[in-house]
């Protein structure tokens, strides 16, 4: 089987099929509907293996599939401690490769790793002497990750010890258990596992949230083995498909890796032409940006070799006659009519939720009736508060009767308080300063002494520094 069953064009009803290939998924986030387009296409894979991860607490996606356990090998290589050192410190590491080197040599885990940092950072109290200057800023943050992440590091080691776990794979879809741990051992499992995969066949492998563990301009554990699946994991039918709200921020090589392009629904204007932009079709063919932010859940731009076609992604639970009806009659009422009665008869009681389509139009206008609606009630109690609604009744008249509240209103005497109740949200940031001791005995300490002096206010040729360093 070369292709695999994606859905119904919109409009026709004709069969999509989409060949097997690296793929992209992107989207607005409970919008567009990926998972579901996910699912869909893994279910009619033919039975081929799929790994997925669910990283978010309380996550719904995948409900349906196989539960594994986390997995994790341990690693103590330089390019991979590199890698997280990049991913925490959000930049590349350029000259400070020496010293990562340096406290690697030797070491079988991330464990003898993060001990080896210590002593560099700190100093043995014998022979070594504490470091210095830069080194000594890149040890602290290296030893500040190795403090977060190996409690969690040794709670999963005894974990897989006790258990004995391995990387389990079954035909349909597995879905790797995450949410428990922090974002830095979930891309440390995630990556193990691309590299077990690696070794595998006929692997199919989903990236949630690919800007954030495969992004541009910089290492992460996840990207370092993904570029390698992806690179050299096709011949062996290893194939890895991205799931990611927009691509702005997804690492380009491996873009251009991919084959298959499927874009739903996206609401800012700069996503929408970015990703259209990077559609290898010729531009007449490509959506037209208001197309794109005007597409309803389930509905997608699908682009792959010189195709591109709008269709209605069929979703796992729906029988296919169905999905062909709703492709043919949308965008039209009668398409969203028989999209809920499929919901209702066909779709699991559980994840009806996720399925719901939104309305933003009619969401918008409700909103706005809404609004409209709390305006005038605020006038009418202005008025009431003011004494200017009525007439004032005689003193030898029985009091006049309380306004009767509405909700959310409280009486207090004759007059009706409105209570608004206003929650600002917080950001609390925390500012880690370093200090960076350095001397005038060395090359770093006298430029940094210039530097402060003045010296470099105006433009030097290399001849001016001579006389500076004799």
């Amino acid at each position: 089987m070369s292709e695999i069953l994606l859905g119904y064009e919109v409009g026709t009803g004709e069969a999509v099929r989409v060949p097997y290939a690296h793929t992209v998924v992107c989207g607005q986030t409970q919008a567009s509907g990926k998972t579901t387009t996910l699912e869909g296409m893994i279910s009619r894979a033919d039975g081929k293996v799929a790994i997925a991860f669910a990283t978010k607490q309380a996550e719904s996606a995948f409900a349906g599939a196989r539960r594994i356990p986390p997995f994790f090998r341990d690693r103590a290589d330089w390019q991979f401690v590199e890698s997280i050192l990049e991913a925490m410190m959000q930049e590349r590491m350029k000259y400070e490769r020496q010293w990562i080197i340096r406290v690697c040599k030797g070491a079988q885990s991330l464990e003898e790793v993060a001990a080896n940092t210590e002593r560099a950072l700190h100093g043995d109290g014998k022979h070594a002497k504490p470091a210095s200057g830069y080194a000594a800023g890149m040890y602290l943050q290296l030893s500040e990750y190795f403090k977060l992440i190996l409690p969690e590091l040794k709670r999963l080691k005894v974990r897989m010890s006790r258990e004995s776990l391995e990387l389990d794979l079954m035909p349909g879809l597995n879905v790797m258990d995450l949410t428990e741990y922090s974002i830095e051992m979930q891309s440390l499992c995630i990556a193990s596992t691309f590299e077990k995969v690696y070794k595998m066949r006929g692997i199919i492998s989903v990236i949630p949230e690919a800007w954030e563990f495969i992004p541009q301009g910089k290492n992460t554990p996840v990207k370092v083995a993904a570029v390698s699946l992806v690179r050299k994991g096709l011949g062996a039918g290893n194939l890895m498909w991205l799931d990611s709200q927009d691509i702005a921020g997804v690492d380009k090589p491996l873009l251009k890796q991919v084959g298959v392009w499927i874009l739903g629904v996206q609401r800012e204007i700069n996503e929408v032409e970015h990703t259209i932009a990077q559609m290898p079709v010729p531009k007449k063919a490509k959506p037209k940006p208001e197309d794109v932010m005007q597409l309803r859940r389930g509905q997608f731009y699908v682009s792959f070799g010189d195709v591109m076609k709008r269709v209605y992604v069929l979703p796992r639970w729906m029988p296919e006659g169905m999905g062909q009806r709703i492709a043919r009659s949308a965008p039209s009422a009668a398409a969203e009519a028989m999209m809920r009665d499929a919901i209702e008869k066909y779709q699991p009681e559980n994840r009806r939720h996720e399925e719901e389509n939104v309305d933003y139009k009619a969401a918008y206008e409700e909103a706005q009736q809404e609004n409209e609606r709390l305006k005038k009630r605020l006038a009418e109690l202005e008025l009431i508060v003011k004494g200017r609604l009525g007439k004032p009744e005689p003193q030898s008249a029985p009091p006049a009767a309380s306004p009767t509240p509405r909700n959310g209103d409280v009486v207090v005497g004759d007059e009706v308080m409105m209570l608004l109740d206003v929650r600002k949200p917080t950001i609390d940031v925390t500012v880690r300063k370093y200090t960076v001791e350095m001397g005038d005995d060395n090359t770093q300490g006298r430029l940094a002494v210039l530097l402060s002096e003045g010296f470099l206010d105006s433009p030097k040729r290399i001849q001016d520094f001579y006389p500076e360093f004799r």
